[in-house]
């Protein structure tokens, strides 16, 4: 436990000894009795300076008063009667402007003002003594009636003629400006000074008398800034001696100390609050910017379901105009906010959004926020756009129809000639043989689709092992024409081969090639009738080479040429509906050629035959493209 010195009783002490507003070693009292002696003593000098100055003051005015109005009666006298009027008023006017007067009037001797500085007071009759003098009551009653009773000298001065006097001239003065207060100031100075005195003393007592009561906390405030001393065990050791009790300033000064040091604190902890509030505010901004850029629509509810927020995926696939935060936004109806309440906690919800054509599916997952206390803070909406999923499911139903219808024909051919072949009295002689020609045929039918279905989806899903390297073309060409020919033979179809010696060899997977190349060579001789005539051609374009496989057969109709190379695409044209077939061949010569970074085109017309280009890069190209690392 910490032991503490004496020295908090001895502060205590000084502050209640000694007030920390007067210098040290004078008393209050004592400073109070200097003051009060020098309030007395500036009153009654400047009483005194007062009255000199105020005394010469009357003395200068009145001597320049009396000579002012010598010189205009000197002046007024000149004129041999008071008929100008005018003139009499414009000496008045120029006494004025070199005199410094502040008004002035001459009076004929029966009292009628006949000129002054005013002149609306011209004309008028004046009731008091005519002439008199300054002194008397004749001045007071000038200032009152003719001067409206403004403040400064007046001055009387009679106007003499040969016959005696004539008239009167009365002049204003303005008082001198004083140089000191007044005697007014003096009367409220004297007793607002005792006052003040009166006022210090009770405040000395009265803090005298506060101060004793906070004692035992000064002292526990002052305990708390002096360091506690060694622990025990060291209390045996000589110790300095104690530093003599200290005057309230420098308690003043150690809590100065604490002060600037806990400012110091509080303006380091508002710094890293600023830094904190501009981290959360990078961080809120990012936040927005990253929901901003979800693919999937986001709608945010708070914990009374009012709507917060809206990114602009939910606005685009809801057809709002707005996105954001929704608080207060006009543009928010009340039919999403029904949308969303009829999506139950955790549930979802198909709904189908207007489009532009048509509508589209939205599906709407709900996500409950979990607050302190496992409290709710909100909703989490996710809107997402599943017409690609509907489409993709319809196709996969659509593929799992035709593919079982597909690999049910022939089933059911095969079925049918195995049990004819069983019944060996049932048949002709030449039967036995037809029917292994049907069973051969439909069971390689089988074969070319479940080859064909394999091919395309190791291909769409990556997992096809191709082997790249550099293909002769004109060999790869001319060898696919070959294993053809007997088809085209039993067809009774031409076929004519244009292919140069000189081709560009092609880098690629041969067999997959061949496959491509093969498939469309059977397509021309399946869709070409009997009689007509097929066309294999190859040539160098563009750092590739192009394989045309042209027919005169059916054709395809314009509405089908689009869809064409999809998955089991078969056109609705009687003489197709007689042939056998998957609709995957022309799907998979795509894929082969995109895999090859190629492309296929067709042109056809209805009842002109069909025109199939298939380009596949060169061995430049294929090494530029490095499709071997690609694969």
């Amino acid at each position: 436990m910490a032991v503490y010195s004496g020295r908090p009783r001895a502060r205590a002490d000084s502050v209640l000894g000694r007030h920390a507003l007067w210098p040290r070693g004078l008393p209050l009292g004592r400073a109070l009795l200097v003051t009060g002696a020098l309030l007395v003593f500036a009153a009654g000098a400047t009483w005194l300076v007062q009255r000199d100055h105020r005394t010469e003051s009357e003395i200068r005015l009145a001597a320049r008063g009396q000579a002012l109005a010598e010189t205009v009666a000197q002046a007024a006298c000149a004129e041999t009667t008071f008929a100008d009027a005018g003139r009499l008023a414009r000496i008045l006017a120029s006494a004025a402007r070199q005199g410094g007067l502040a008004a002035g009037a001459i009076l004929d001797e029966t009292g009628l003002v006949v000129a002054h500085t005013d002149p609306l007071r011209a004309g008028k009759a004046w009731l008091g003594p005519v002439p008199g003098d300054a002194e008397g009551g004749a001045a007071a009653r000038a200032r009152a009636e003719l001067f409206d009773g403004r403040p400064g000298t007046v001055c009387l001065r009679p106007l003499l003629d040969a016959r005696g006097a004539a008239g009167t001239v009365a002049l204003l003065l303005p008082e001198p400006p004083r140089a000191f207060p007044g005697r007014g100031w003096l009367r409220t100075f004297l007793p607002a000074g005792l006052m003040v005195l009166a006022f210090l003393g009770l405040i000395q007592m009265t803090t005298r008398w506060a101060l004793r009561p906070t004692a035992a906390f000064l002292e526990r405030l002052a305990g708390t800034l002096d360091p506690p001393q060694a622990p025990a065990g060291a209390l045996d050791r000589p110790r300095a001696p104690a530093a003599a009790p200290t005057a309230s300033g420098e308690f003043c000064d150690e809590l100065r100390e604490r002060a600037l040091r806990r400012a110091r604190e509080l303006q380091a902890a508002q710094e890293e609050l600023i830094i904190r509030n501009r981290t959360l505010d990078y961080e809120r901004r990012r936040t927005a910017a990253v929901l901003e850029q979800l693919p999937d629509g986001l709608i945010l509810t708070d914990a009374l379901d009012q709507i917060v927020l809206v990114n602009r995926a939910a606005g685009a696939l809801l057809g709002l105009a707005h996105a954001g935060s929704a608080s207060d936004s006009p543009e928010l109806p009340p039919r999403l906010r029904e949308l969303l309440a009829g999506v139950g906690r955790g549930g979802r919800l198909i709904h189908e959004a207007p489009a532009e054509q048509g509508t589209r599916p939205l599906l709407i997952t709900h996500t409950p926020l979990a607050g302190p206390q496992e409290r709710s803070a909100g909703s989490l909406y996710l809107l997402r756009d599943v017409t690609a999923q509907r489409a993709a499911q319809q196709a996969q139903a659509e593929f799992l129809s035709q593919i079982s219808h597909e690999l049910k024909s022939p089933l059911n051919t095969i079925v049918a000639y195995v049990e004819a072949l069983a019944d060996e009295q049932q048949l002709q002689p030449g039967e036995r043989q037809e029917f292994y020609n049907t069973l051969s045929s439909e069971a390689q039918r089988m074969a070319r689709l479940i080859s064909n279905l394999l091919q395309l989806s190791r291909i769409q899903l990556g997992n096809l092992s191709a082997r790249f390297a550099y293909v002769k073309t004109d060999t790869l060409v001319r060898g696919l024409a070959e294993s053809v020919a007997a088809q085209a033979a039993a067809r009774r179809q031409r076929l004519d081969v244009q292919v140069p010696e000189n081709l560009p060899a092609l880098y690629g997977d041969k067999d997959l090639v061949g496959v491509a190349i093969t498939n469309l060579l059977g397509n021309a001789i399946k869709y070409t009738p009997e009689g007509g005539e097929i066309a294999l051609r190859a040539s160098a374009d563009g750092g590739g080479v192009t394989v045309e496989v042209a027919d005169n057969g059916i054709g395809i109709p314009a509405e089908d040429l689009e869809r064409v190379f999809e998955r089991f695409a078969r056109s609705e044209q009687e003489e197709v509906r007689r042939q056998s077939g998957t609709g995957l061949g022309l799907a998979l010569v795509r894929e082969i050629a995109e895999l090859h970074a190629g492309r296929v085109t067709v042109e056809s017309e209805t009842g002109q035959g069909s025109r199939f280009r298939l380009w596949l890069p060169g061995r430049e190209a294929g090494e530029r493209l490095d499709l071997g690392a690609a694969a």
